[in-house]
């Protein structure tokens, strides 16, 4: 369904579909508002806030919805897709080397529960000019089979995944020095959060297996909420 048409041309049968996702968010509001406080860390409270926020953000536009409401929802279902990704992660990090990962928020509660995207446009600005030339760079590789092991790998599938290590390995820092660039907001926690994890794929892959899937699984997340919601910012 086109989520651009705005809510005062929707037909019926769109306005049963956009009010019956709006129903569902606000479920996951409830449910994610029962388990925020008994969340592991503070950095997954701040997850978790982010999707509430976005979540709410979405179903109060849905009286007078605009195309631009979409990123709202976007960065709401990446925000919750991340929080599910970091703990089926849990294994992971915990057997590899993780410096970094695991790090303790740099602010405290109530302040967790705030929107990730500072005011000024300059954080967004530099964190979408990252993303996007990732997401240029890596497109093929993204395509890729990830449910193929490393045992298994053609010659050609090898080098295509050792030059997207290579592009991980540096945009991981870049994204790190981004995060202590605009330290001591949710903001920074969450991209710092992303590039550790980053970092940790990059390093799975020579030995890769399906399973080391979940660690991009939570960088893409956290870079897809992240990006979604500097667009609702706007």
């Amino acid at each position: 369904m086109d989520r651009t048409t705005p809510g005062d041309r929707w037909n019926s049968e769109q306005r049963r579909i956009f009010q019956g996702a709006g129903d569902s968010m606000s479920k996951a509001v409830n449910a994610f508002e029962q388990i925020r406080p008994n969340a592991r860390s503070l950095l997954l409270q701040e997850l978790i806030s982010q999707a509430v926020i976005y979540f709410r953000a979405y179903v109060d536009s849905l009286p007078t919805y605009t195309a631009e409401d979409r990123y709202s929802a976007n960065a709401a279902v990446n925000f919750a897709n991340a929080v599910t990704y970091l703990c089926s992660a849990v294994s992971l990090v915990q057997k590899i080397e993780f410096q970094g990962a695991v790090r303790v928020s740099s602010i405290a509660p109530p302040a967790i529960q705030v929107n990730a995207i500072p005011e000024s446009p300059e954080p967004c600005a530099d964190f979408m000019a990252l993303l996007d030339l990732q997401n240029t760079v890596l497109r093929g590789w993204s395509e890729t089979d990830s449910a193929r092991p490393a045992t298994q790998w053609t010659p050609q599938e090898k080098a295509l995944n050792n030059a997207a290590r290579a592009v991980l390995l540096k945009d991981s820092e870049q994204f790190r020095r981004l995060a202590d660039k605009y330290s001591g907001s949710v903001f920074a926690d969450l991209v710092f959060t992303q590039a550790a994890y980053m970092r940790a794929y990059a390093d799975a892959i020579p030995t890769y297996v399906p399973d080391d899937n979940w660690l991009w699984k939570v960088s893409t997340g956290l870079g897809g909420g992240l990006g979604a919601a500097c667009k609702a910012s706007r």
